[in-house]
């Protein structure tokens, strides 16, 4: 089935000198994050879809219709107000469950219900996803980038996209989007999703600078 995204994507603008660092910046942060999650789980661990484009926020909204009733953990950083920038990291309930056992050895079962433990320990992984990207974007601008304490939850993906889009004024705005599917490159286990929404604007000022 053909990814809805692939319709309203655009390429990043090319017309300044930061744009060059823009797939570097990306891709590196992303390989950290999956080799990060591959020593948490002791699996090997690969990306299997990587995207880099701009969209505006109500597009972005749109293309996940069919999947807004459908249950997932969230765990949504802030990273520093000049950035204007959110890492989420999206995993669906039933992943969710698998990769909660194997990085605490507790036996988890969706139909128990989803506890407090399950949630924080599922959006705990976004101190050390998100770090990848943080890092590698302050390293590149050699500076100190901030980062608040992450918000986990776990609730229909409608609800929590739109606290995303909503909040923080990204509707009629072009956003970049960093995208990557992560999962168990052996048994297909589980599939994380490694987000990354900036205001496209504010973003590439600051690269524009470099």
């Amino acid at each position: 089935m053909r990814n809805p995204l692939h319709d309203v994507l655009e390429k990043p603008p090319v017309a300044f000198p930061g744009h060059r660092y823009l797939n570097n910046i990306f891709h590196e942060a992303l390989q950290q994050a999956s080799q990060s999650l591959a020593r948490l789980v002791d699996r090997k661990i690969g990306v299997d879809q990587y995207a880099l484009r701009v969209i505006r926020g109500e597009s972005f909204f749109d293309c996940f219709e069919n999947q807004l009733e459908q249950s997932y953990f969230a765990s949504i950083q802030k990273i520093d107000e000049m950035f204007g920038s959110n890492v989420v990291l999206l995993v669906s309930e039933q992943d969710g469950s698998m990769l909660y056992r194997l990085l605490t050895g507790e036996h988890s079962n969706t139909n128990d219900g989803i506890s407090k433990e399950m949630v924080n320990g599922i959006g705990e992984l976004n101190n050390i996803l998100g770090s990848a990207f943080i890092n590698s974007l302050a390293n590149f601008l050699q500076m100190t980038i901030q980062s608040a304490i992450p918000l986990n939850t776990f609730d229909m993906l409608g609800a929590i996209l739109q606290g995303i889009v909503l909040q923080d004024e990204y509707l009629n705005k072009q956003m970049l989007f960093a995208h990557a599917v992560i999962r168990d490159a052996d048994t297909k286990s589980f599939t994380v999703r490694l987000i990354i929404l900036s205001d496209w604007k504010r973003f590439g000022r600051i690269l524009d600078r470099v």
